[in-house]
């Protein structure tokens, strides 16, 4: 028989590799992140692992103590007693009583006598003011004191409990009108009532928001007249399906982008050279050619259902974007009708957007789609000049004619004074 070593006679000795010298932010960041969500795991896994050795323990020994909740048999070290009256629960069932006042009703103990005691949810229904009551059933008016529940509360839980207790308390002085939040790193100040905008003075924020609605500052804008996070996300939904609709793709597999400007209906792909129909998308056949297309003269198409040769591409693409513009919101309100979401479309403005261009995500124009022109249609045609131009072109123009008629006017006259 042979004997194969698995152990090494003289082990490798272990050297310390030091840590990488990270120079990006974000991956510091995440690797920061990563280890504080191993060590609370960690830390949840080995105390749930602590309670169950006590447990068993004390089922061993026989010295278990029933909790005055939910009557299960628990070591002393899992459980959490009232500050007055000395009441014992598992860190269990407080953790969930915690929970359901902080996330769920959002309210804590009233203060002395002057709460409900005929309450159920132990909410609200006796316990010092702005501190967790007692679960007791007897009306027992006691509350949980701050070092007990450290001790069965997780970190983000007892954060929550304090901003809970700190409004409550401001609430009670009269302050809570005047206190301001930050949306973004949750600072909070007093200010006075006439200051709309909160300039959030920490460093690293330095965010102003709107006192009202929470969103950044859009003075001198009303409220309802700013656009929401979901509004935005719906409009460029609703624009991109437009623009979309817009451009054609060639259909015999090359899917090359395009669109008209003007000429005839009949348009060739660039580049498989195939011939494709504006109006219906369609691919037409070399052997079928301008037949494709309607060959009465005048006529309206509603009987002959044939695509026409000549039609204006502006109204065509208005059409075409109009139609899709209005699935894309319809298909919007469905979705947020099946999920429960408030509607974001109403205030989207189909008609609005097809006269102005549209933008991206980060408020840019929209880059254009070069065209394909026809071979016949000639030279392209000049670049029209806005509207904002054009007026102020016209406005120069009539101050020089006015200027122009004055000067001749005031030498007509000067002329026949010398003449008399």
């Amino acid at each position: 028989t042979i004997k194969i070593q698995t152990t090494l006679q003289r082990p490798r000795k272990r050297y310390n590799v030091a840590q990488p010298h990270i120079t990006n932010l974000i991956l510091s960041n995440e690797i920061q992140y990563t280890n504080q969500k191993y060590k609370e795991w960690e830390t949840t896994i080995t105390t749930k692992i602590k309670h169950r050795e006590l447990r068993k323990q004390s089922e061993k020994d026989g010295t278990c103590i029933e909790c005055a909740c939910c009557y299960a048999d628990c070591a002393f070290e899992e459980m959490v007693n009232c500050a007055e009256e000395g009441h014992l629960f598992c860190v269990d069932c407080v953790r969930r009583h915690a929970e359901e006042s902080i996330f769920g009703c959002g309210k804590l103990g009233n203060g002395g006598n002057g709460g409900d005691k005929n309450t159920t949810s132990g909410v609200g229904g006796g316990g010092s003011f702005g501190h967790l009551s007692c679960m007791n059933v007897d009306g027992c008016t006691s509350y949980f004191a701050r070092d007990a529940l450290f001790k069965c509360l997780p970190s983000k839980v007892m954060q929550k409990y304090d901003e809970l207790q700190a409004s409550q308390v401001l609430e009670k002085a009269g302050l809570l009108k005047e206190l301001c939040k930050c949306p973004k790193c949750d600072f909070q100040a007093i200010v006075p009532e006439t200051q709309l905008v909160f300039e959030c003075p920490v460093e690293t924020c330095k965010f102003e928001s709107c006192r009202k609605c929470g969103e950044a500052s859009h003075i001198p804008l009303r409220c309802e007249e700013v656009e929401k996070k979901g509004e935005t996300s719906a409009r460029i939904r609703v624009e991109e399906a437009m623009t979309k609709a817009k451009v054609r793709k060639c259909p015999n597999g090359c899917t090359q982008p395009f669109y008209k400007s003007e000429g005839c209906n009949k348009m060739t792909c660039p580049t498989c050279h195939s011939f494709i129909c504006y109006i219906c998308r369609q691919l037409i056949p070399k052997n079928v050619g301008y037949t494709h297309f309607c060959q009465v003269p005048h006529c309206k198409h509603e009987n002959c259902k044939m695509c026409p040769l000549y039609s204006n591409a502006e109204e065509d693409d208005r059409r075409a974007a109009e139609e899709a513009g209005l699935k894309a919101v319809e298909q919007i309100r469905r979705e947020e009708k099946h999920t429960g979401v408030d509607d974001t479309t109403t205030k989207i403005d189909i008609e609005g957007i097809l006269k102005t261009p549209s933008t991206n995500s980060n408020g840019q124009k929209q880059a254009g789609i070069p065209y394909y022109r026809h071979p016949h249609m000639g030279p392209p045609a000049p670049p029209q000049l806005p509207i904002g131009m054009i007026r102020h072109q016209q406005n120069v123009r009539a101050a020089l004619q006015a200027r122009n008629d004055q000067i001749y006017l005031d030498a007509l006259i000067h002329r026949r004074r010398r003449h008399r």
